[in-house]
């Protein structure tokens, strides 16, 4: 993306924030924040693995997971589609990627059973 620049919606930030070169410590410090993260994750079935813990089908809890799911989707399929493929891979998207995987989640949890692993995986994304 040249210039740091998504479609102009980050022209705002100034430009020694969006363009490199970044510091040598910004890998280190994503990999340290993720290893925390395992290292000190909630013992135990701390989560929500229960259906009844979720938005009932069609409320309007579930119809803002639902269309939260197809916006997204929408949105990094047109940006994979007519900018650059790229952009997949920054923290931005990255980001949408896994909060479009929990509104699909919430929006599929009525139809799953109690304790299914998707469950548990929307939990764990939940960080």
């Amino acid at each position: 993306v040249p210039s740091g620049s998504l479609l102009g919606f980050f022209d705002w930030v100034p430009e020694n924030l969006r363009v490199g070169p970044w510091s040598r410590f910004a890998l280190p410090t994503i990999i340290m924040v993720i290893l925390m993260l395992c290292r000190f994750r909630p013992a135990g079935d701390e989560c929500e693995i229960f259906v009844s813990s979720y938005p009932s089908l069609y409320s309007k809890l579930w119809c803002y997971n639902a269309v939260g799911f197809c916006y997204m989707l929408c949105m990094i399929a047109w940006i994979a589609k007519y900018r650059t493929k790229g952009a997949i891979v920054t923290f931005t998207l990255i980001s949408w990627s896994l909060n479009m995987s929990r509104h699909l989640i919430n929006s599929i949890a009525p139809f799953l059973s109690d304790h299914h692993f998707l469950l548990k995986m929307n939990h764990i994304l939940r960080f």
